[in-house]
């Protein structure tokens, strides 16, 4: 039988994902799907016959009514990657196999049929907006990056197109900041000295998913420099104790999810169309699951 593991933003609070992901310990040399970003964290296994329960959850999260960010496009992609490393990694079996290629035409369907991702804001883009609504100033501040990965490139490019130039970029591997430093512009920073970068920085963008606090109270100057700092790590890379630093404000994912709230509340009857797009593509996997079992009886 195939079983899921799921802890999501959308579900637990930050202290609860990092709690949940500590404690889910399963066999990586078997067969399995795992899908591992900032929000989430799911576990796909096993062979055979598959739940109810597990089949609409991996195809809610694949059409994003079980992202932060109702209808946001990233997951797609990311449920894609998870699936097709595991798929040149493992035999995965025909039932595994089956779900996640109709998980992935559902989020497909979803997203032609209702338009549930027109106006979405992904957190790269809610980082950027909420800059905004602080009053940033894109063309004279620095941005330090904390963590080079698909989600803080994908913020530089939005810091880009507001007109942000001068950045800091820190990585625990030297030669993948060096590499976004000469795509976007910058300076790479060696990962040993990041806190360095800190009093010269306007805004600093943490997402490196280190098991332990990155940017602690010691790490910035406490003179009243100015600086917005963005937590958007699982578990928490940035002590919630810099809030207390005099000119320091913090924010972490869970601001990122209040925003996303908000941006949602135009696109909820778009979500009841592609509850039925889900019901109707669960109707055909199981059809599936039923000939599957007539030809092997």
């Amino acid at each position: 039988m195939i079983s899921g593991y799921f802890v999501s933003g959308r579900h637990h609070s930050i202290g609860q994902r990092n709690e949940q992901r500590r404690n889910c310990h399963f066999d990586a040399s078997r067969p399995h799907v795992l899908i591992d970003t900032c929000c989430r964290y799911e576990v796909y296994s096993g062979t055979g016959r598959i739940p109810d329960d597990v089949a609409r959850h991996l195809y809610r999260v694949a059409a994003g009514l079980e992202s932060e960010l109702l209808g946001e496009n990233a997951i797609l992609g990311q449920v894609r990657k998870s699936y097709l490393e595991a798929a040149a990694r493992f035999s995965l079996g025909s039932s595994m196999n089956r779900l996640f290629q109709g998980a992935i035409h559902t989020g497909k369907r979803v997203r032609s049929e209702t338009g549930i991702s027109s106006g979405a804001m992904s957190c790269g883009e809610l980082t950027v907006e909420l800059m905004k609504r602080s009053g940033f100033n894109f063309r004279s501040s620095t941005v330090a990056v904390i963590g080079v990965n698909a989600l803080t490139s994908s913020i530089l490019r939005f810091l880009r197109d507001e007109g942000a130039e001068r950045f800091y970029l820190s990585n625990r591997h030297y030669d993948k900041a060096e590499a976004a430093a000469r795509e976007f512009g910058g300076t790479a920073v060696d990962f040993a000295v990041r806190s360095e970068i800190l009093p010269k920085a306007d805004a600093c963008i943490v997402a490196a998913r280190a098991p332990h606090y990155l940017v602690c109270p010691g790490d910035l100057p406490g003179d009243g420099h100015r600086i917005l700092i963005f937590d958007l790590s699982v578990p928490r890379n940035v002590d919630p104790a810099v809030s207390s630093v005099s000119g320091v404000r913090l924010l972490d994912l869970e601001d990122i999810e209040k925003a996303a709230s908000d941006n949602e509340k135009s696109r909820e009857e778009a979500a009841m169309k592609a509850e039925d797009i889900i019901e109707d593509e669960l109707q055909k996997l199981r059809k599936w699951e039923e000939h599957s079992q007539a030809a092997a009886a």
